[in-house]
């Protein structure tokens, strides 16, 4: 067994297509985006597709997983690559607290023995920074 196999809790299904995803939830146009309740997850989604995008011209393989413990932790998108994880949580923010890196601590914390890089934070901030010890802020639109 892989170690993502040991690692992954559940599969998360993304609409790929925002434009898709924005019509069938009938916001009128791009003006009504900012206020409605799925902008945070239509960023995520808009992340997660950046960050295949990117993983595809780097060539090799790379798997992409979602990670979900039982107390409610998550990580929206774990990258498996050269036998390293790297998890990755996206938030729509411009102020990143150590408050919302719990799920990439509590990733961290249940699997110790593996490889894993710091954990990156994409989210609206300026330029890179580090939130805790082990988790960077990184500006989303560097991806």
């Amino acid at each position: 067994m892989n170690q993502i196999k040991r690692v992954s809790k559940s599969p998360k299904g993304y609409l790929v297509d925002t434009g898709m995803a924005c019509h069938h939830a009938a916001m009128a146009g791009p003006q009504a985006l900012g206020a409605h309740p799925l902008f945070g997850a239509l960023f995520e989604t808009a992340m997660v597709s950046e960050i295949r995008k990117t993983l595809s011209l780097l060539g090799g393989a790379s798997a992409l997983y979602h990670w979900r413990a039982s107390t409610g932790a998550e990580v929206d998108c774990i990258i498996e690559r050269n036998g390293w994880l790297y998890p990755v949580e996206v938030k729509l923010t411009s102020q990143p607290t150590r408050q919302q890196t719990l799920g990439l601590q509590a990733f961290r914390k249940a699997h110790p023995t593996q490889r894993m890089a710091p954990g990156l934070m994409l989210c609206a901030v300026e330029q890179a920074r580090w939130i805790s010890e082990d988790v960077l802020a990184l500006p989303w639109n560097l991806v």
